[in-house]
């Protein structure tokens, strides 16, 4: 005859050494395992951000309009609309950054932080129009920002 009771209760230390474990799980309070997982995800788009991929083929800019049929007139009015849109993102980014200042002056820190972020994306924006603008009037594709801090403070042909 066996001796094993019908239900299957838990000596009573143990529910309460259980009850007590679920209670203070520390670990499950700052959802640990996500931090952890969100790290990992970070981790591994940023591998990507910072290795800037090698050109599939190098092709001049002459090489370029001709690829995408492009006119004088053309070029022209695309070199204006990427100095017009600069202008536009620069004013934008000026104007949130005056917008922070005001918000720092006023004690809002949280938002002025937000507003600084936006301003620098709206001027990261205008850089890329810029630099876009600039390979345009240059008529030379690849170039680096070592060539646009040149055309933008003026200091002359690249040695």
């Amino acid at each position: 005859m066996n001796n094993t009771p019908l239900t299957t209760k838990k000596p009573k230390k143990k529910r309460i050494r259980t009850f007590l474990k679920n209670l203070f799980n520390v670990k499950r309070w700052i959802a640990a395992d996500q931090i952890y997982t969100f790290g990992k995800m970070i981790r591994h788009g940023s591998k990507g951000m910072f290795d800037v991929p090698e050109a599939k083929h190098h092709e001049t800019f002459d090489d370029a309009v001709q690829r995408l049929g492009l006119t004088e007139e053309d070029i022209a009015k695309k070199t204006k609309q990427f100095f017009f849109m600069a202008c536009i993102y620069a004013f934008f980014s000026v104007c949130a950054l005056f917008y922070a200042v005001y918000l720092i002056a006023y004690g809002y820190y949280l938002s002025t932080l937000l507003s600084l972020v936006l301003t620098m994306f709206i001027g990261s924006n205008a850089l890329r129009e810029h630099f876009w603008y600039m390979q345009m009037q240059q008529r030379k594709l690849g170039c680096n920002l070592q060539d646009w801090m040149r055309f933008v403070f003026n200091l002359g042909a690249q040695q």
